[in-house]
């Protein structure tokens, strides 16, 4: 029994604390209601009115931020499961150009879905190797990018 109120009183305590930061209310009229709560004196309507409406906003807000804090963790555990089980590791490898070749014929052979588009990949091989149009000469060498499923050292 002692431990029910001695929890109780702890609880009016933290809504009256609540309440300061939300409602910038006067403590001294909060913690003394609770004073007449605990020692059984009876309280006007209008105590009584405003102690029910505390109550009420301070569940309303109690609940929204478990909701709050139940969303984030979530989403938190959801990405951490994204992040870990589809991780694919980005490289890079030279290949020699042939004859024939062209950065579309070379991008259809290296591009992964990563890429939102050919022409993306394409611009990406350009800006490694420095090329400042599309065309690639014969037995040159190209940096292309790739990406994998397992880690290479």
């Amino acid at each position: 029994m002692f431990d029910f109120v001695l929890t109780k009183t702890y609880v009016r305590i933290i809504m009256c604390l609540i309440e300061q930061m939300f409602m910038r209310c006067k403590s001294k009229q909060f913690m003394k209601v609770i004073a007449f709560e605990e020692r059984g004196v009876d309280m006007s309507r209008r105590e009584k009115r405003r102690v029910k409406r505390i109550r009420q906003i301070i569940t309303i807000g109690t609940v929204l931020f478990l909701l709050l804090i139940g969303c984030f963790g979530f989403s938190v555990r959801t990405a951490n499961a994204d992040s870990t089980e589809n991780k694919r590791y980005k490289y890079y490898t030279s290949i020699q150009v042939k004859s024939g070749d062209t950065l579309w014929s070379i991008a259809d052979e290296y591009i992964t879905e990563e890429y939102s588009s050919i022409n993306r990949y394409i611009k990406e091989v350009q800006k490694i190797n420095h090329l400042e149009g599309t065309t690639i000469i014969t037995g040159s060498t190209l940096v292309v990018p790739y990406y994998s499923d397992e880690y290479k050292l």
